[in-house]
């Protein structure tokens, strides 16, 4: 119900957020290692789509003010997607999809009607 989905989501933002706490840096190794495995895919003939999961309402506004690198690797996927004419569903940002606190299992997890309602679009 709502009551523990904003509980949950509140445990989240007692300390930094958990997986980011520490991301200042676009990996260029990482980046490379990316795009190695995304060209091993293709030369494999595997169709590539990307999704990018929403975060909760309120994680989202937490990832604005303290982690721009997270709003900075979401413009790189997309710019990515784009330049290799994939498909890409999702957002980072909940409001893209008008998405509130009950489209949510917690703050990192939206429930699985919403991932539909994403690749549907």
């Amino acid at each position: 119900d709502e009551a523990e989905i904003n509980q949950r989501v509140s445990s989240y933002l007692i300390e930094d957020l958990y997986g980011i706490e520490n991301f200042n840096v676009i990996s260029k190794r990482i980046w490379k290692d990316f795009e190695k495995l995304i060209n091993d895919i293709l030369e494999n003939k595997i169709e590539i789509s990307f999704y990018l999961e929403p975060y909760h309402p309120k994680i989202y506004k937490i990832i604005e003010k303290k982690y721009p690198m997270v709003l900075k690797t979401e413009n790189e996927i997309i710019d990515f997607a784009n330049k290799k004419n994939f498909k890409l569903y999702g957002s980072f940002n909940p409001s893209k999809y008008n998405l509130e606190s009950n489209d949510f299992y917690d703050g990192m997890h939206c429930k699985e009607k919403v991932i539909k309602k994403i690749f549907l679009n």
